[in-house]
């Protein structure tokens, strides 16, 4: 394939948008619901042996992160979930006992989140399961937060320790294998990812909070999508990435490089966001007292144009030569 999924979405962009929409380019799409609030709006697709194995997750695990990785696109812009549509695709191996629990783990996290489920559509499939769902946010317009709002020396946080979800996902390619705790952590990040919503909401509080995205297609890439937003340039301190132990035992374990998965790791959803540096300090503190964690800062936004990531590790300049995921 001679494409890739930036190539689509700017055919797919569209120049005359309604006054005050936003299509595509950030995490939902922005429509103006009142002089107050706004909808958000995002949808997602989900096939077999793409973007999950039947015979590595569970029915119920594979319908609550449908629900979920959506709920977070809402989370990075600072909304709260509302409606949500799914449609499904299906196969003639899968039974309706996996449809049940399917859909056990839909509603589970429906009802957890306090969304309705308003409606979708069902058809049959020559070969995979193939799962779209739309999700419907609304927000207070004086606190949505973009990916084109960094601001020049800003810093530039993370709320969780990238990587566990990729490292989870490689090792389910022997999932006979898995015994240890570690082992088992790190897959359930993969399949039952945290997604921060009320941390989202939290932080939506703060004005000085500025441009915020969710990590689902690992660090770089998604760190790349603000630079490009915003139009700035972002220097990124190695050392200062948040690491999971349990991360860098399997990958000591395994002999796996630990900064492939840290730089590209996809499918975590925590948040990356800019924050004016004057108000880091206080901002985190009322965090920490909030949610018992901390948000790691791990660089900041050094310039206007050019649209690129510098990487360095203990002040020394460090080249990122891992490749990005891709869709196609």
């Amino acid at each position: 394939m001679n494409f890739s999924e930036e190539r689509i979405i700017e055919m797919l962009k569209e120049t005359n948008v309604p006054n005050g929409v936003l299509g595509i380019g950030d995490d939902c799409a922005v429509i103006p619901n009142s002089d107050n609030n706004s909808w958000l709006i995002s949808t997602d697709a989900l096939i077999e042996d793409v973007h999950f194995s039947i015979s590595t997750i569970s029915p119920k695990d594979l319908g609550s992160k449908s629900i979920s990785v959506n709920i977070s696109d809402v989370a990075a812009m600072g909304g709260v979930p509302k409606f949500v549509f799914i449609s499904c695709a299906i196969p003639d191996h899968l039974d309706n006992v996996f449809m049940k629990r399917f859909i056990s783990g839909i509603k589970e996290q429906t009802k957890k989140h306090n969304i309705h489920l308003l409606g979708g559509d069902t058809t049959a499939s020559k070969s995979k399961f193939f799962i779209s769902v739309t999700i419907i946010g609304e927000a207070n317009n004086n606190k949505i937060k973009y990916r084109s709002t960094a601001k020049i020396g800003d810093y530039i946080c993370i709320t969780g320790m990238p990587g566990a979800s990729a490292a989870g996902l490689e090792l389910t390619k022997n999932i006979q294998s898995i015994k240890s705790k570690d082992e088992k952590y790190l897959i359930n990040k993969h399949v039952a990812p945290h997604i921060y919503l009320q941390e989202s909401q939290y932080l939506t509080n703060f004005n000085n909070v500025h441009a915020m995205i969710d990590c689902s297609d690992g660090l770089n890439k998604d760190i790349s999508r603000i630079c490009k937003q915003s139009n700035c340039s972002i220097n990124i301190n190695v050392d200062m990435i948040p690491i999971d132990d349990r991360l860098q035992r399997i990958c000591a374990k395994n002999n796996w490089d630990l900064y492939k998965f840290l730089l590209t790791g996809g499918e975590d959803y925590y948040l990356i966001f800019t924050i004016d540096s004057k108000d880091f300090a206080y901002i985190h503190a009322q965090y920490f007292k909030k949610f018992d964690k901390n948000f790691h800062c791990i660089g900041n936004v050094v310039a206007k144009g050019n649209e690129e990531i510098s990487y360095f590790k203990h002040g020394v300049k460090y080249t990122n030569s891992y490749q990005d995921f891709k869709h196609f």
